[in-house]
Order: C-alpha cells, then structure tokens, then sequence
C-alpha cells in the first residue's frame, strides 16, 4: 500500500480542522491551519505521542511538538490544568490524558481513512514521552510527514506504513 504525500497532507489538515472544531470548539478552523513544508530549525521536539495502526493497514503515527505547544493544548482543553491547589500528579495526568485525547482523535480519523480503502484498521493507546531535543528518525521507506501550525503551536506528524 502506498500513500502519496499530497493524500496524507489533505488527511492530516482534515483532522486537525476535526479537532479545532470539535475540542477546541474554533468555527473557522480552516483559517487557523497552515501546513508548513518542514519544520523550522529552531523548534523545539520535547514531547512525542505515539500510536499504532494495526490489523488492515499496519503502521506508526508520530506526533512531537514542543512543550510549550503540549502545555497550550493541554491547558485549551482543560482549562483548570493550571488551576492553584491541583497536586503536580493531578497535572500531570490532565496533560497526559489531553495529549492523548487529542493524538486518539487524530488516530481515529487517520485509521478510519484507511478502514474506508483497506479494511478495518485499529489504534492502540497512545504512548507519550518526553525529553530534551528529541529527535525523531524513521528509517522506514513509507514515512511521511506533515507539520502543521496552529492557534497552539506547531505540531510535527509523522506517519509509517508498515
């Protein structure tokens, strides 16, 4: 199976116009995506959220950003996130559980594109990590990527196809 950088790019803009209109409750989403043609230098990877395609299409889908961008989201969708008096295990797990309710929305649209042309396609849960610089190398030949800048930040979205 392949997938054409020009299919994924539509893809990937289509659910994050999804998930500014339904999370994030933005009307004209359109307007607030814009699709870099790579990454700027000088942002930073701090956090990436992965998650597995499997059964019909197998694959990877990887999203990194800054942790400034991940505090933003984290706080638009919780917005008690930095609330006085929540316990840092309590934060911790709101900006888990918001980072990966937002990779789990892009996922499902992703997978469900796939389930429509190949079969059904399932997620996994998604895995977050953190570091200083992180930097994301996919050897497989299928990797595609798409960065896109938004109201929050930038969020870089890697997809391989096993």
């Amino acid at each position: 199976m392949k997938v054409v950088k020009e299919e994924y790019d539509m893809l990937i803009r289509e659910s994050f116009e999804h998930i500014l209109e339904v999370m994030f409750e933005q009307k004209n989403a359109k307007d607030e995506i814009k699709l870099l043609p790579a990454l700027p230098a000088a942002e930073k990877r701090e956090i990436a959220i992965l998650i597995q395609l499997t059964e019909g299409v197998e694959g990877k889908i990887i999203l990194t950003c800054s942790l400034s961008t991940a505090n933003r989201i984290a706080k638009a969708l919780s917005p008690d996130f930095f609330e006085e008096g929540l316990s840092f295990e309590d934060q911790k797990e709101v900006f888990k559980d918001s980072l990966g309710e937002l990779m789990n929305i892009l996922a499902g649209k992703i997978a469900y594109h796939f389930q429509r042309k190949y079969g059904t396609t399932r997620i996994t849960t998604p895995t977050i990590v953190s570091g200083n610089q992180l930097k994301i190398t996919v050897y497989e030949n299928n990797a595609l990527n798409a960065v896109i800048e938004f109201a929050y930040g930038i969020v870089d979205i890697i997809l391989t196809l096993n």
